[in-house]
């Protein structure tokens, strides 16, 4: 079925004239008549009485025009889709990891929804590695997490912005010189959760040295961790970007441990297939910036 032949029968029904119709759309009236009987042959009906010299819709041609109108409208939606997607409700599904999720995502979704209203964030938390799987599964769209660099098939990096780790409290019993890693061990330690690249840094550390830690918690959300630290108890280690406001105030103090430095990478991925729609654009324009 030729989409120009079902224009042309619009048309005619419009005009009430195959010469009308051809004249508006830049056809002779023999090809217009032509075109309907193609379509009339592949329907296998006819869709026009002309009876002196009127035009006049067959019962099948009246049940037909609203199939027409609605693949003209299809037709015609699908061909601006790209300009009307600025004006369509979206969803982005974003992977992050917990650290991540809790610093960046409460004023980000402020801003962004106040900027792109049409676009629904939906996050999902996990680790670097379940949130890999997820983009591989298509499961979600973009993936912002951080670790060491990940060189992954099929997966393109969008950023990469490095963040050294540290040690930090407000005991004030722990003083500003270098500790040894068995030297502070014996501190009430708050530790994130397993499956943080940066914890994962710090027990092949202890492993190395064959230290154990006071652990007195464990926990997925830095922000609990902080206000617990800003209490004077404990020490934790943490990305900088989530204690350089607190360190910049002194609220918090780095404590200088001796142990390599340790530095990982925010990282926002996206599958090398995945099509990026307008909002998808928008929010990795965004969230880049930051």
């Amino acid at each position: 079925m030729d989409l120009r032949h079902i224009q042309s029968f619009v048309k005619v029904v419009e005009k009430q004239s195959f010469s009308k119709a051809a004249q508006e759309l830049g056809y002779t009236q023999a090809a217009i008549t032509i075109q309907i009987k193609q379509l009339e042959e592949t329907l296998g009906t006819k869709l026009f009485d002309r009876i002196h010299r009127k035009v006049r819709l067959t019962e099948d041609g009246e049940a037909f025009i609203f199939y027409a109108n609605d693949i003209l409208r299809t037709f015609n939606r699908a061909r601006s889709f790209k300009n009307d997607e600025e004006s369509v409700k979206t969803i982005i599904r974003v992977g992050t990891v917990g650290s991540l999720g809790s610093h960046f995502f409460p004023d980000f979704i402020y801003t962004f929804s106040q900027q792109y209203p049409l676009v629904e964030l939906k996050i999902i938390i996990g680790t670097t590695k379940s949130l890999t799987d997820m983009i591989h599964r298509n499961e979600i769209d973009i993936m912002y997490t951080i670790d060491e660099l990940i060189y992954e098939p099929e997966l393109v990096n969008m950023m990469r912005e490095p963040e050294p780790i540290y040690f930090v409290t407000k005991d004030p019993n722990i003083k500003a010189q270098k500790y040894a890693l068995d030297e502070i061990s014996d501190y009430p330690f708050l530790l994130t959760e397993k499956g943080e690249a940066y914890r994962y840094e710090l027990e092949r550390h202890l492993a190395h040295e064959s230290v154990d830690l006071n652990a007195i918690v464990e926990v997925g959300e830095i922000g609990i961790i902080t206000k617990v630290l800003k209490k004077g108890l404990g020490i934790a280690y943490l990305p900088y970007f989530s204690v350089k406001d607190d360190v910049d105030s002194h609220a918090l103090n780095i404590v200088d441990v001796d142990i390599p430095n340790v530095t990982m990478w925010r990282q926002v991925m996206v599958h090398e297939k995945k099509f990026l729609s307008k909002g998808m654009k928008d929010f990795l324009e965004t969230i880049t910036k930051k």
